[in-house]
C-alpha cells in the first residue's frame, strides 16, 4: 500500500497516545522497521516531548532508497 508523503503524516496525526504515569525516567528507544519518510518516528518523538519526555533514541533497521544519499551507511 503505498501512500505519499502528505497521505503517511496526515494518516499518523495524533495516532500515538502516551501514558507519562508508567514513564519511570530510562531513556526510550523507538525501533521502526523501514525508514520510509520518517513520519513513523517524527510522530512518536511529537508525542513523547508533548507530555515533556526528552530521552529518546531512534532507531531503523533499513531504509527506503529516497534516504540513501551521499552518507556512508554502517
Amino acid at each position: 500500500y503505498r501512500l505519499s508523503i502528505i497521505e503517511r503524516e496526515k494518516n499518523l496525526k495524533n495516532a500515538f497516545q502516551v501514558d507519562k504515569s508508567v514513564y519511570n525516567e530510562e531513556n526510550l528507544l523507538i525501533i521502526d522497521d523501514i525508514l520510509t519518510t520518517g513520519s513513523t518516528i517524527k510522530e512518536m518523538i511529537k508525542s513523547l516531548t508533548d507530555v515533556d519526555i526528552h530521552k529518546i533514541t531512534a532507531f531503523t533497521t533499513s531504509c527506503t532508497a529516497s534516504h540513501v544519499s551521499n552518507q556512508q551507511l554502517i
